[in-house]
């Protein structure tokens, strides 16, 4: 389940649970998940704080969405609480000028993505994953919104400066 907090209103949104419905949802999958694969790692991408998935999980994850510097701040917070290893989920920036709210270029995505990225990878985390490769267009029923424009190419499939900024091998 990505984002499972958002079921108890993390970050805002209206709760459709209890936050202890959801972690013993949690608990019961991955006791699930272990009992028929003892093998593999589990995690549970989390949109908020990941602490709380500790008892559950052999990794914590997490997604970010604000500056590397709340970032930085935020993995030092974490390293305090567990000593689990730790991965940013999902990070992301998105690129669309008109914006009504938070109009920002493909130039600022670009900034923004790399800093996170640099401040991920300067703090020792296990990884990190950008939302999204590909910027995508709206259902017919909708309108379109910035979340359309965080992709790291556009709709034409030219790439983005953001692409240029990743430490890719």
């Amino acid at each position: 389940r990505n984002e499972g907090d958002l079921d108890y209103g993390a970050g805002g949104r209206p709760a459709r649970f209890t936050r202890e419905q959801v972690l013993a949802w949690l608990a019961h999958t991955a006791r699930l998940v272990k009992q028929n694969d003892p093998y593999h790692l589990t995690t549970a991408g989390w949109w908020g704080d990941p602490v709380e998935t500790d008892p559950f999980v052999d990794f914590l994850s997490f997604h970010h969405w604000d500056t590397a510097e709340a970032l930085a701040a935020r993995i030092a917070d974490y390293r305090i609480r567990t000593g689990k290893p730790l991965l940013l989920g999902e990070v992301g920036y998105h690129s669309w000028e008109n914006a009504p709210q938070s109009a920002q270029d493909q130039a600022a995505q670009a900034e923004l993505l790399g800093a996170a990225v640099a401040a991920a990878q300067e703090n020792g985390i296990a990884g990190w994953l950008v939302w999204t490769a590909f910027d995508f267009s709206p259902h017919a029923d909708q309108a379109e919104h910035y979340e359309h424009h965080f992709g790291l190419w556009t709709l034409d499939l030219i790439p983005k400066p953001a692409l240029s900024v990743l430490p890719l091998p």
